[in-house]
């Protein structure tokens, strides 16, 4: 009876021992993770350095060998993460058309990153940044559109590769648009900061070569279909308007004039020289020059009608064309902005 006793009592004493004793929490070993930062510094001060994006939308290209692969999914886990490259050159691989380079992180993890060979390391679809380019992206104070301007640019971000800047306005510029948009502010010799702020409406093309800016309607889907617009050119002694009228189609006209039907007005253009393009079963047929007086009063009357129709005149058909909502209004804005550089 006593050994029964004895028995259960020293059942029960063990199970209390098991239940009562806490669960233990593994904690990092800061001794560990500051060794392993010393010993990243160590190995990245030489090296090539850069940091993975910081967007929820990205794809990080590592592999655990030089090949394609789906790479990583927690993607938030590296995010804003330090790494390095460890050569100078790429991996050598089979898989042709891209680059495949050894990299460490700061948490000691290692991957292959890869590119495709003609965008870069750094191209538009790279999911890492310099970290240079990081550090100057941090340290981003805001600062005004132009001098004064009511309208700021209030912070940066960049991912694959590209800049996009924040406004006071709500609105979002890339950064390539947002430096012409100022050079070509810059080359109008205005100081009135109204116009700038108005120019962002628009899109920037760049001359290098001449040193010349081209301001645009920014594109949307329609862009793949007929068009009539205006667009502006501005260098450091000059702004000009011009004007483009193009076909869009899967079938050639051969265009060679068009009549204009704007509400109550009708008129037709004498013959004219389009030049012809052709891609992937579609043809474009176009007309760009420097418009008259008489193709500005018409393209105004297109902007205005509540029935705009562009009629493509080729040797055997015909093509009619509507403008678009935004066709009408980009007309009007280009125009407008125009009239502003050219006072």
């Amino acid at each position: 009876m006593n050994a029964i006793r004895i028995l259960v009592v020293s059942g029960l004493a063990v199970l209390a021992g098991c239940t009562s004793q806490p669960t233990v929490q593994t904690e990092p070993d800061p001794s560990t993770e500051k060794a392993r930062t010393l010993s990243f510094a160590q190995a990245a001060k030489d090296r090539e350095q850069f940091v993975v994006a910081e967007d929820k939308s990205m794809v990080l290209f590592f592999c655990e060998e030089p090949k394609v692969c789906r790479g990583p999914r927690d993607v938030q886990k590296y995010a804003g993460m330090k790494g390095y490259f460890k050569t100078d050159t790429p991996a050598k691989t089979t898989v042709s058309g891209f680059e495949f380079w050894p990299v460490a992180l700061e948490n000691g993890e290692e991957f292959y990153y890869f590119h495709m060979t003609k965008f870069g390391k750094y191209g538009a679809a790279s999911s890492l940044i310099p970290l240079a380019e990081y550090k100057k992206v941090q340290s981003y104070q805001a600062e005004p559109l132009v001098p004064g301007s009511s309208i700021t640019v209030n912070s940066v971000k960049m991912t694959y590769g590209m800049k996009s800047y924040s406004l006071s306005n709500g609105e979002t510029i890339a950064g390539e648009q947002l430096k012409r948009l100022r050079g070509a502010y810059e080359l109008s010799g205005k100081s009135d900061p109204a116009i700038a702020e108005k120019m962002l409406q628009f899109r920037y093309d760049y001359d290098e070569v001449e040193d010349r800016y081209f301001i645009k309607p920014t594109i949307n889907i329609r862009n793949l279909d007929d068009e009539a617009l205006f667009y502006i050119g501005i260098n450091r002694t000059n702004v000009w308007l011009r004007m483009k009228i193009k076909y869009y189609g899967d079938d050639w006209l051969f265009v060679d004039s068009y009549k204009i039907a704007a509400d109550s007005l009708r008129w037709q253009s004498p013959k004219l020289n389009f030049q012809r393009d052709h891609s992937g079963g579609n043809v474009w047929e176009w007309i760009d020059t420097a418009p008259t007086e008489e193709d500005i009063r018409n393209m105004e009357a297109l902007s205005t009608a509540a029935n705009p129709i562009i009629r493509f005149q080729g040797k055997q058909y015909y093509s009619d064309f509507k403008l678009s909502t935004k066709q009408q209004k980009d007309i009007r804005a280009v125009l407008a902005l125009f009239r502003s550089l050219e006072q």
